[in-house]
């Protein structure tokens, strides 16, 4: 008889200790054609590792989800809303404390929401990951890619471009329905987000802190969004939202963050053109503040500074440019026009 491999196993037996709690042996001969002792040997080893607990007698063993959990299902983005996932596969098979499942909703419907509205593909696979410190979501789509559809739709020449706009928030391929809001504030939820496409990945640390932007490499098309939250988390949806609005509407996203390390080719970390200036302060006059973040950038020209910190600032006098995480080096470039 075959060994049936762990991977192939945990993508079920969550949802399969819960809906069969004393006769999960059965049903996992049955389904997959193993014998007793096959059945036995692979129970022992998902209990091994942190995937099942044991209880009962061994005559009637019992079996419930331990703290390895895992849901991965795939469905048909036509017709598919993003709450009803959540309530019927992956919030039963977690076990979350209450202000981290509130998170987790939240960071959930948006990610799956943006799948169903802007992939333009046919199928999702949604992975959701419970381990004793953390929790994993990978959703992948088939559709055209997120850096390709939004730099078609916006007029945007490449996806570096496309992943700088993504980056500052309130950019959307569907402005009548979405505010561009989603990836941003997700980013700034959780510890860890990647989203992948084309061969190109947009990463965040550190709650949104650390941007990069690199290629990948898998080629794949379509798009996958991998985010980690750690359980002992602080953050709270509200909070977060909170951070980039005003005292007056808390929800209205009245500040961004650009990270113009996004602008460099990751070798040459320097800023130094106009064309680069204009890059970085496109659309900032739908904020209130913006921060303009140096974070990783190395050496910044006279053109970027004049065209930023004279030409942008005088023609939009509204906008507020604070100027942050900037090197020794370049803070000495910049010299007092950086507030």
């Amino acid at each position: 008889m075959p060994r049936l491999e762990l991977p192939t196993l945990t993508r079920t037996i969550t949802a399969d200790a819960l809906a069969h709690p004393d006769t999960l042996a059965q049903v996992l001969a049955q389904r997959h054609q193993l014998s007793r002792g096959t059945v036995t040997r692979t129970l022992k080893r998902l209990c091994e590792a942190g995937w099942l607990s044991k209880g009962g007698t061994p005559a009637r063993p019992s079996y419930k989800p331990g703290v390895q959990r895992e849901v991965t299902t795939d469905y048909r983005l036509e017709g598919l809303d993003e709450h009803t996932p959540w309530i019927s596969d992956v919030h039963p098979v977690l076990a979350l404390p209450p202000h981290v499942a509130r998170l987790a909703q939240h960071i959930f419907g948006e990610l799956l929401n943006n799948a169903i509205d802007h992939s333009g593909g046919h199928n999702v696979t949604v992975s959701v990951r419970q381990t004793p410190s953390h929790l994993h979501f990978l959703i992948t789509d088939d559709g055209v890619g997120v850096y390709n559809q939004l730099a078609a739709k916006a007029g945007l020449p490449d996806a570096r471009r496309a992943a700088l706009e993504i980056a500052k928030g309130r950019l959307t391929t569907l402005p009548e329905r979405h505010t561009g809001k989603g990836l941003f504030f997700v980013a700034r939820m959780v510890d860890a987000m990647n989203l992948q496409s084309n061969g190109q990945v947009l990463q965040w640390r550190q709650r949104g802190q650390d941007v990069q932007f690199r290629c990948h490499p898998l080629q794949n098309t379509g798009t996958t969004v991998f985010i980690s939250v750690a359980l002992d988390t602080q953050a709270r949806t509200r909070d977060t939202y909170s951070a980039y609005g005003s005292a007056e509407a808390p929800l209205d996203f009245s500040r961004t963050q650009v990270p113009l390390r996004l602008l460099t080719d990751n070798t040459t970390l320097a800023l130094d053109s106009r064309a680069q200036a204009r890059w970085a302060c496109s659309r900032l006059e739908l904020f209130a503040t913006a921060e303009l973040d140096f974070e990783g950038v190395e050496d910044v020209g006279p053109s970027f500074i004049d065209e930023v910190y004279r030409v942008y600032a005088q023609a939009h006098p509204e906008v507020k440019l604070k100027t942050t995480n900037v090197s020794a080096e370049v803070a000495r470039l910049l010299g007092k026009v950086a507030g």
